[in-house]
């Protein structure tokens, strides 16, 4: 399966801001902790970049994202290590690629405890984590909770 350019862009900007951020977090070992108040994560899988405002589409209807990144810090250039969710998700959270933190594919693989999140970081220095996520994928079975203080994967169907 051969992904686009622009999904790749997406999935890419994410992964640098998270790894950014924890590599920001860890080397500063005093910063004050109120300068930094709320640290928010949006991961949206197969969504190409060059559909929301904030990266150039001036027909884009995505006001909240836009008014969002126009107050934070919004990445142009990153790469992901790998097109898959929940390697690419491990590699987000930890700042490491598949072969440091040993998850390579989607299903048959855990994020083992041993590997500090960015959660794990973020809950030590007292902020509130939270996460919510809505594909099977990222269940709390494959180790994406940690360092969360609430992870919400219940899944209900409509209906």
């Amino acid at each position: 399966m051969k992904m686009t350019r622009p999904w790749k862009i997406a999935a890419v900007v994410l992964l640098l801001l998270v790894t950014a951020a924890g590599l920001w977090l860890t080397s500063r070992p005093s910063f004050p902790p109120d300068s930094i108040q709320n640290i928010l994560v949006i991961s949206i899988d197969t969504c190409r970049a060059d559909h929301f405002g904030c990266y150039g589409d001036h027909r884009a209807i995505t006001p909240n994202i836009d008014q969002l990144a126009a107050e934070a810090i919004r990445f142009e250039n990153v790469v992901a290590p790998v097109p898959l969710t929940l390697p690419s998700h491990c590699s987000m959270l930890t700042g490491t690629n598949p072969v440091a933190h040993g998850v390579h594919d989607n299903l048959d693989y855990e994020l083992a405890d041993e590997h500090v999140t960015l959660a794990e970081i973020l809950r030590d220095r007292e902020f509130v984590t939270g996460g919510l996520v809505s594909t099977f994928v990222l269940d709390s079975g494959f180790g994406l909770d940690q360092g969360f203080e609430s992870y919400n994967d219940q899944f209900k169907k409509n209906g």
